[in-house]
């Protein structure tokens, strides 16, 4: 299981107001590299509040570019190494925790998950 996935399943996992509804949607990006915009398809990840928080509306949805997850995922792995300890032995080490922080980091610290930090034994839920 890559680090992707794993981030997607513990989010739905421990949602507590928010929660991933897509993961495999793939939308036109614009990037800056070597001194141009350069457009590109790419992976996006969707999150939905369940519920109103904060300033957040119920439905407010978010649209996540992998490649923000992947700059934010390098800038941990840069800053804390027992993270990168933790992901060199497989994507099943990343916690919630780890997720919140790449979550914020790829959102410039615009959303916050808040993540419960038990596992959900409800399959109903």
């Amino acid at each position: 299981m890559n680090i992707y996935r794993q981030l997607v399943f513990i989010i739905n996992d421990r949602r507590t107001w928010a929660r991933a509804i897509e993961s495999n949607l793939f939308q036109r990006h614009m990037i800056f590299h070597q001194r141009q915009w350069t457009a590109y398809v790419g992976r996006t990840l969707v999150i939905e509040a369940l519920c109103e928080h904060e300033q957040y509306a119920k439905g407010r949805v978010w649209h996540i570019p992998e490649h923000e997850l992947d700059r934010a995922l390098a800038i941990l792995r840069k800053k804390d190494p027992h993270i990168k300890n933790r992901l060199n032995r497989g994507a099943h080490y990343l916690l919630p925790r780890d997720v919140e922080s790449i979550i914020e980091l790829a959102t410039y610290g615009y959303l916050k998950l808040n993540l419960k930090a038990y596992v959900n034994t409800n399959p109903f839920y």
